[in-house]
């Protein structure tokens, strides 16, 4: 937790750009001022100005203010910003650009302020703004002030900011405190939008009139300036939705089900068929059944009802279906479902009774089509699939509905690691997965439910074309078990990618996200779908390619606690591209896009909105989050979301004046002065190392939000952060002028472990450690001096410790709290993975080898948890361990292993 009192944000108070006309102010006092000036500068500037301070404003604090009379051309630099403790900032101008990082600049003839703090400040009526101009030989000024009023223009335009073509929206506009004489109304791009009506009134009506994205502007002009309000807006297709299956080919008897993913809320759907001999239709579900040889036109009439100012209209969306004759043999046993499927002939099966006891059926060869005919197929594998599709093509269906595959013990019920696998129908259902894709197989599904104890789908390699279904994932867990999500894709194979197409189909996620990505050569592309998760990011992408052409994406808050995002992309060194070109992003009342690292990410399109957010006079719920780690490329459509709705936490975001930093030999002492990143640096984390309770330094306003924004970044031991500061002056400064300065404390405390740690660094941190800690690190000195002997290597140091490990310490299976901590195997002997890494990363440092702990998930392929392991330095050459499971499996295989080796068998995987 981080508490901040009394920190200074730079102070900007509101804006009215002056010039003092000749004369005391003060000698007006009692007459209005606005009234004074105005009067002054219709005569002063009656040829050369309009006598406005031409102003835009919007809610983040970026404005923009004419300079009168205009700038010499050599004059163009902010050189010094004055104090402004009195309510006037003074702003001195030079000809030389050295004004490194400020909040004010000149561009244009126009002086702007970009401030990142509250948006409040900036619009108090009597804060002025003082310019100078330093005097050369060209140029005099006479130092005059002008004292303008500048009403905020609190504004904001209501209306629809997702319509559907052919359909008319009006606009409201909203203006507090802002006296307007004039209003225009304008669209970006009036092939899509354009205005109908209301041109200088307070509403405008906007007829969409094809698909697309343009911005309405209200243009506002009055006597305390101009200000143009935006808002984007969205025109969809009127014929929102798609059929799963556009065509289809069925043979005499089978039964399939039409479904339209995206359908517009509280439309009604009616099926038909154009030969209801061949194809008969049920009208209100859409099921389908082939009952003659030939072909039919199936028509689904989508009827949408009036919504808010939006009229009723219909469409309709068709699919082909093709009939071929071709009877289907029944089948009864287990026996002959083996032998059917086995034979390499091919041919169409339905199933006539349930059918228990499968074990393993690979479909090699041939084609084939079984219908599940309303029955069940129950199997038992701990190691494969029920039903593995390893050649040929094998089509599913399920004529009656009621259909299912379900492996009963510990794997996936279908499969398909070559050829291709065909779904139409029937529910599957898996311990793990319930269809599992490795090696280069295809995969398409038109419909059907697949429902994963732990994933619906998982995705190594291969193909995977989704068209519509149902897709659950139904464990309710947190850490401790699998990997959770409902389609997983996990793209590590550079000689086999996965090539993942999702054009419609509802994906609901229990516990996880609808869709986790990771992987290097993974290309995902989304054209529709819904989505849905309550408790993980909707969608989240950790490496490879994205690109979001449309779908529905809903974060729906399953608990109250628990907060989270629709779409979450970071990677950690590995190559990530993510696209949004269109689609709908709601969150009920969190944030709606999130990202960090290094990704590329292109932000072109789409509808983005918070339900319920909660926002105040203090704090605005972003849609987009930019986390402070965030180093990649972000292009963001101008206006598609509102300034105020970015969160840049970024140190480019919080225009913070270093971003690297170097630790030098710099000692931490109490009330010293610091005058430069690398040294804040290096004496705080001196400080922490030694367990100072208190960091006390003396530094200007810059470095202070540089300690503020990384020092939990720096060291991650500290538990509690409080931040305090005084501001004094500097008497000692250059130029024999008092500089003001902040006299900060930070006032620490320190997780155990970390006291633990560093405990043996110095006699301050040893004095500074709790009892507790101090404890805890003579233990950890015995085991090193029992361990380690005189005249090792590095290397027998290594091994030494990790036998010691093995030899005295188990793995805790009962997972309680402790175990998590290197107490837990201090104390009990008992550990999990988190235990076994910090312990022997700090083993390692007591004995003089330089340690890390790395974070990822470990296991066999389709049973991995998360897990952690560690990297050392031997002899110059980083090396891999892994204690925790050499000691559950009772061998060296993962001892000091170089990184190829240690990674080849798939079984540690990077991924956070």
């Amino acid at each position: 937790m981080r508490k901040i009192a009394g920190f200074i944000a730079v102070s900007v108070i509101t804006f009215c750009l002056s010039l003092v006309l000749c004369g005391s102010f003060a000698a007006f006092a009692d007459e209005d001022p606005y009234l004074i000036v105005r009067a002054a500068l219709d005569a002063r500037y009656e040829k050369e100005s309009d006598g406005f301070v031409h102003i835009y404003i919007d809610d983040s604090g970026h404005g923009e203010y004419d300079i009168l009379p205009k700038l010499p051309e050599n004059f163009k630099y902010v050189s010094q910003i004055g104090p402004s403790e009195s309510g006037v900032v003074q702003v001195k101008f030079t000809s030389t650009d050295i004004s490194g990082k400020s909040y004010v600049s000149v561009k244009d003839n126009k002086i702007i302020l970009d401030y990142d703090g509250n948006p409040e400040d900036i619009f108090d009526d009597d804060f002025m703004i003082q310019y100078d101009i330093e005097s050369d030989s060209n140029f005099t000024f006479n130092g005059s002030l002008l004292f303008m009023k500048v009403d905020r223009a609190s504004s904001g335009i209501i209306g629809t900011t997702r319509i559907r073509e052919g359909l008319e929206t009006r606009f409201d506009l909203e203006l507090k405190g802002y006296d307007h004489d004039e209003i225009t109304w304008i669209s970006s791009d009036n092939s899509v939008l354009r205005p109908v009506d209301g041109s200088g009134e307070m509403s405008a009506v906007f007829l969409a009139v094809s698909a697309g994205r343009a911005t309405v502007s209200a243009v506002v002009k009055g006597n305390n300036g101009i200000v143009s309000v935006p808002k984007a807006v969205t025109v969809t297709k009127k014929n929102a939705g798609n059929l799963n299956i556009s065509k289809a080919t069925l043979y005499t008897g089978e039964s399939v089900v039409l479904e339209i993913s995206n359908l517009p809320n509280g439309a009604a759907v009616n099926y038909s068929s154009s030969s209801e001999t061949k194809v008969k239709v049920d009208k209100k579900t859409g099921r389908i059944t082939a009952l003659k040889k030939g072909s039919a036109t199936v028509t689904a009439k989508v009827d949408v009802p009036a919504s808010g100012e939006e009229k009723a209209y219909s469409y309709k969306l068709k699919s082909k279906i093709k009939v071929k004759d071709g009877k289907a043999t029944t089948v009864t046993t287990l026996k002959q479902l083996e032998s059917v499927l086995t034979d390499t002939k091919g041919g169409k099966y339905k199933i006539g009774a349930d059918i228990k006891g499968i074990k393993n059926i690979t479909v090699k060869k041939g084609t084939y089509r079984l219908d599940l005919n309303g029955h069940t197929l129950y199997g038992k594998n701990t190691d494969n699939p029920i039903i593995l599709v390893l050649g040929g093509n094998l089509t599913i269906t399920d004529s009656k509905g009621s259909g299912k595959v379900i492996n009963e013990t510990d794997q996936d019920a279908v499969s398909c690691s070559k050829g291709t696998l065909n779904i139409y129908g029937g529910e599957y259902m898996g311990i793990v997965y319930s269809v599992n894709m490795r090696g280069s197989g295809t995969l398409n599904v038109y419909g059907g439910t697949m429902n994963g104890y732990a994933s619906a789908i998982c995705i190594h390699s291969g193909n995977v074309n989704l068209y519509g279904g149902t897709y659950v994932q139904t464990l309710d867990t947190s850490a401790g078990m699998v990997p959770v999500n409902v389609i997983r894709v996990d793209a590590y194979k550079e000689n086999n990618p996965v090539n993942l197409k999702i054009n419609g189909g509802t994906y609901t996620a229990t516990y996880g996200s609808a869709l986790f990505i990771t992987g290097a050569y993974g290309y995902t592309e989304i054209n529709g779908g819904c989505f849905e998760s309550g408790i993980c990011s909707v969608l989240n992408q950790m490496s490879g390619k994205t690109v979001i052409n449309g779908g529905e994406f809903y974060y729906s808050h399953a608990e109250e606690d628990e907060r989270g995002n629709v779409l979450s992309v970071g990677n950690m060194g590995e190559p990530l591209s993510f696209t949004v070109n269109d689609g709908i992003f709601i969150n009920k009342s969190d944030h709606i896009i999130y990202i960090q690292n290094t990704p590329d990410i292109f932000i072109n399109g789409g509808y983005f909105n918070i339900e319920e957010a909660e926002d105040n006079e203090f704090y605005t719920v972003p849609y987009l989050d930019i986390v402070e780690t965030f180093d990649g490329t972000l292009y963001l459509e101008p206006g598609l979301i509102e300034e105020s709705r970015i969160q840049d936490e970024t140190p480019k975001g919080k225009n913070l004046i270093a971003t690297e930093f170097t630790r030098n030999k710099t000692k931490y002492k109490k009330g010293m002065t610091i005058t430069n990143p690398d040294d804040m640096y290096s004496a705080m984390m001196d400080a922490t190392e030694n367990l100072e309770p208190e960091f006390r330094v003396k530094c200007s306003n810059d470095l202070y939000k540089v300690l503020l924004h990384y020092s939990d970044k720096w060291n991650s031991g500290m538990k509690d952060i409080v931040f305090n500061y005084e501001e004094s002056e500097d008497k000692n400064s250059s130029g024999g002028k008092n500089t003001k300065v902040l006299d900060v404390t930070m006032s620490v405390t320190y997780h155990l472990e970390f006291q633990i740690e560093m405990a043996s660094h110095s006699a301050a941190s040893a004095k500074n450690a709790s009892k507790e800690a101090v404890a805890y690190s003579a233990k950890i000195d015995k085991i090193v001096s029992d361990t380690v002997k005189k005249g090792m290597s590095d290397k027998e140091k290594a091994v030494a410790l990790h036998d010691y490990m093995v030899k005295n310490y188990s793995y805790d299976y009962s997972f309680k709290s402790d175990s998590y901590r290197i107490w837990g195997l201090l104390d009990n002997k008992k550990g999990v993975c988190q235990a076994y890494a910090n312990l022997y990363r700090i083993l390692c440092g007591r004995a003089g080898i330089e340690c890390y702990c790395i974070s990822g998930i470990g296991g066999d392929p389709g049973k991995m948890d998360l897990h952690m392991w560690n990297v050392l330095k031997i002899d110059g050459k980083w090396l891999y361990i892994d204690v925790t499971f050499d000691d559950s499996s009772g061998t060296k295989l993962w001892l000091l292993k170089e990184e190829e080796e240690f990674y080849k068998d798939g079984k540690h995987v990077l991924v956070a």
